[in-house]
């Protein structure tokens, strides 16, 4: 019995793989382009497939080339003057089902490849342009001072390939020049006492995309919403219920911050391309909003401590120049606070997190070139000062001073603790001593603190409704889950009673 029943499980299995085999032929048949196979390519030398070779790349990636077409290489050849490769990936890149962006891969190889191919051209010139270049030998690499000449030659070439060393040395170039430029034209102009202004701020700003609600809300919009037949559209990875299966849970439930942010976790590490070209847009605006922000602050009445910081700039200013000299006509009070220009780059982090550095100059900043720190030395050590004769020298204690008036009124910090802290009844271990504590993030540990609420997973409605005040809610229910959520963030991230 056992074995007639097996008998008739594997003829069932023959005839619906059989049958399965017919209605895949029927279905090629009825395609205009067949579908394709992936390259079978040995380990073996001379097996490998050249990069100009027609149909490779949609043989490498059959998922998004199906049908075998769409190759570039294959491409050129039929057409001389089409696309240029550059042009081919951004086409590529902007399909309208966004498969491209999607895969793990593709973008990385476009990129690995753009950049291999501007190498040839990089390496022309540099020969063409440094001819003694072509006649080192060995044993002139083996100097090590020819040898520093050569790299250093070679990275200056390269100042135009994205990320490599020249490149670097390219932009700091730049920013040294613009330095130059702007303290020469401000003290042209007689702001800072005749010595032309310096960069005086630096920030560094960065997406927290495995939190970010506007996002992933985004990416959601490229995938299509389930039909009403369909049941178990819940269940496919392909549709919004999918995603949104977190929002059914209990509100503030620990249940449901972990399901939120497992979702938004797969869907930033699904669409790299998504969140790269979201994060690039967001950072630029945040660069703009700073500037202005920086700007509002410092020169609004409404942020205390204005007078008292122009007044010592003005009593710095009178110091420099003299007691006969009157200031108040100078461009460092008119226009105190103003952020008059930025210099700020974008970078990839290690883990493919884009972040921009920025560079401020503001008018009526500080200039503090070099800061005196007392040193303790020992008796037998000789010092010597190699600072520029134009630096400007200040000691440590007036630094720090002129440094916390000017940016105190932008960048403060409040303690709580300080003001709470006479009322702090003692305990039977001693006294409490709220300003040592921390805070309770820092007690509960990296997985509790994983499913606990931050300030970078506030909603969008949250945020406009609680926050700033310009979303009005249409009825009360959804106000009180706004405040409710904004409640369960503070809580998160206060210090205990």
């Amino acid at each position: 019995m056992v074995g007639l029943r097996m008998r008739r499980t594997l003829a069932s299995q023959s005839l619906t793989a059989r049958a399965l085999q017919t209605l895949l032929r029927k279905k090629t048949h009825e395609f205009k382009h067949p579908r394709v196979a992936p390259p079978q390519v040995e380990d073996a030398v001379g097996q490998a497939v050249r990069e100009d070779t027609p149909g490779y790349i949609a043989m490498a990636f059959p998922k998004i080339f199906p049908h075998g077409t769409g190759d570039f290489h294959e491409l050129r050849y039929k057409f001389a003057k089409l696309l240029s490769f550059e042009e081919w990936g951004r086409f590529v890149m902007m399909w309208h089902d966004g498969r491209f962006l999607r895969h793990s891969l593709f973008w990385y190889w476009l990129l690995d490849t753009s950049l291999r191919m501007m190498t040839p051209t990089m390496k022309r010139t540099f020969f063409k342009t440094r001819e003694a270049a072509t006649e080192y030998t060995l044993a002139d690499l083996q100097d090590k001072e020819k040898r520093k000449n050569l790299v250093q030659q070679m990275s200056s070439a390269t100042s135009k390939l994205p990320g490599s060393v020249g490149e670097r040395r390219k932009m700091r170039q730049e920013l040294e020049s613009m330095v130059n430029q702007i303290e020469t034209e401000t003290a042209d102009n007689g702001e800072n006492g005749g010595a032309g202004r310096i960069p005086a701020g630096f920030s560094t700003m960065t997406c927290a995309v495995y939190k970010w609600e506007q996002l992933h809300t985004t990416i959601l919009k490229s995938h299509p919403p389930g039909s009403a037949s369909d049941v178990d559209c819940a269940s496919n990875p392909h549709t919004q219920e999918y995603y949104t299966r977190w929002r059914s849970l209990p509100e503030g439930s620990i249940a449901r911050e972990e399901a939120m942010k497992k979702v938004f976790y797969e869907l930033s590490l699904q669409n790299p391309g998504v969140v790269a070209w979201c994060c690039t847009l967001k950072l630029e605006m945040a660069v703009h909003l700073a500037k202005e922000i920086i700007t509002q602050m410092l020169q609004s009445d409404v942020v205390p401590g204005r007078q008292e910081a122009m007044t010592c700039l003005e009593s710095a200013l009178q110091e420099k120049l003299g007691l006969h000299v009157s200031v108040s006509d100078l461009p460092d009070l008119q226009y105190y606070g103003y952020v008059d220009d930025f210099y700020a780059t974008l970078e990839w982090s290690a883990g493919g997190l884009i972040h921009t550095h920025i560079a401020l100059w503001i008018v009526g900043s500080p200039r503090i070139d070099k800061v005196v720190v007392p040193i303790e030395t020992k008796d037998d050590v000789v010092e010597i000062d190699v600072t520029p004769a134009d630096a400007f020298v200040l000691p440590h204690e007036k630094a720090a001073s002129l440094m916390a008036t000017f940016w105190d009124r932008v960048f403060t910090e409040f303690n709580v603790s300080k003001l709470v802290q006479g009322a702090c009844e003692a305990t039977e271990d001693g006294p409490v001593d709220l300003r040592a504590g921390v805070g309770v993030r820092s007690k509960l540990g990296r997985k509790q603190e994983r499913v606990s609420k931050t300030p970078e997973s506030i909603s969008w409605r949250t945020y406009a409704h609680c926050l700033i005040g310009d979303l009005k809610l249409p009825t009360e229910e959804e106000e009180q889950a706004c405040w409710d959520e904004l409640k369960d963030i503070l809580e998160a991230c206060a210090r205990p009673n």
